[in-house]
């Protein structure tokens, strides 16, 4: 992804690929400043706010992880990551999130190990 962004420094798509794979690895620092980048770009890529909510749930930010995927959710309704991860962080704040978790699990059956791959488990209710 870095070449393609030397090539195409505005290429939002590209900047959101290279959040998502730093988010992934543990570079969370890194990926927030792709994501806040790639959505000054574009504003309303639904797959850059999903991957913001990722890191910022990484990064223990509950609020603003269920902003960013509440966002998601808007944009893209069928998003079962945004589904989880926004039901994982109401529950890290507190919350139930569980209408979230079920219905993501629904679309998804492997979006818990697919987020526990990420570091991100899905705590008790």
């Amino acid at each position: 992804f870095d070449a393609v962004i030397r090539r195409a420094p505005g290429d939002a798509e590209a900047l959101n690929n290279r959040c998502w794979t730093r988010a992934a690895t543990g570079d969370l620092q890194g990926a927030l400043s792709d994501c806040n980048l790639a959505l000054q770009i574009d504003p309303g890529l639904s797959d850059t706010l999903d991957s913001r909510g990722l890191v910022n749930l990484r990064l223990g930010r509950t609020t603003e992880a269920i902003k960013d995927y509440t966002d998601a959710i808007q944009r893209n309704p069928r998003s079962s990551s945004s589904l989880f991860g926004r039901g994982v962080a109401t529950r890290k704040s507190g919350g139930d999130g569980a209408t979230d978790i079920a219905q993501a699990k629904s679309m998804n059956p492997e979006i818990a190990k697919e987020f526990a791959g990420y570091g991100v488990t899905e705590c008790a209710p």
